[in-house]
């Protein structure tokens, strides 16, 4: 009697319990992931990309020094030398422009001394720089080419001319505010559209910029 008691409590305890789940379905449910946990990783992992700067403008006005200015075939003389005097201007970029460059519009005006007469230019150009000022990059360099029109000039010489502008410079923004300031090496030069004269100089100019 002992011995049959034995054998149904054992024969109960086998079939009481649930069979043994093995194989690929059964590892399935350890692997499965909270949604709301996925969720949150996504979003954690997908971060928005920050500029290192808000600038969307640039406003700059500048005082260059030629230090060296060559005119030729302008006047009664083949060639003069230092005739440039004095040149200011302002220059205003629009940085969401271009992809890979700021773009804008360069305001350069020129006073000039040949042959004893005084005269005035006013150079407005296109201008374009690389890299885009939003990074605060403090090395630049650009271009800028267009038309210049004289306000005096030298009788029977062209009033109109083709300029242009290769340069290169330091430039430091926001430094108080939205204020910085700019230091700036080139060649500024010009081609007399109706009449052959020309001048080749180069530059170093001291500016303030202005984000906005």
């Amino acid at each position: 009697m002992f011995a049959l008691a034995i054998s149904l409590v054992c024969s109960c305890n086998v079939y009481g319990k649930e069979p043994l789940q093995v194989g690929r379905k059964a590892a399935t449910k350890y692997f499965v992931k909270d949604e709301r946990s996925v969720s949150s990783e996504s979003e954690s992992e997908v971060k928005p990309v920050k500029k290192s700067s808000n600038v969307n403008y640039l406003f700059s006005l500048h005082f260059a020094s030629y230090l060296k200015s060559d005119a030729y075939r302008w006047g009664p003389n083949s060639s003069e030398s230092s005739i440039a005097k004095m040149n200011y201007g302002i220059t205003y970029l629009f940085t969401d422009f271009m992809e890979a460059a700021d773009a804008g519009i360069r305001l350069d005006f020129t006073e000039y001394r040949v042959n004893d007469i005084f005269t005035k230019k006013l150079s407005i150009m296109p201008v374009y720089i690389f890299p885009k000022h939003e990074n605060l990059f403090p090395f630049y360099f650009g271009f800028a080419v267009g038309p210049g029109v004289f306000f005096n000039q030298i009788e029977n010489e062209s009033n109109i001319s083709a300029d242009y502008q290769l340069f290169a410079g330091l430039q430091f923004l926001e430094i108080y505010g939205t204020a910085g300031i700019n230091l700036e090496f080139g060649l500024k030069n010009h081609l007399q559209l109706t009449t052959d004269g020309q001048v080749n100089g180069s530059y170093a100019a001291l500016g303030a910029a202005f984000t906005f």
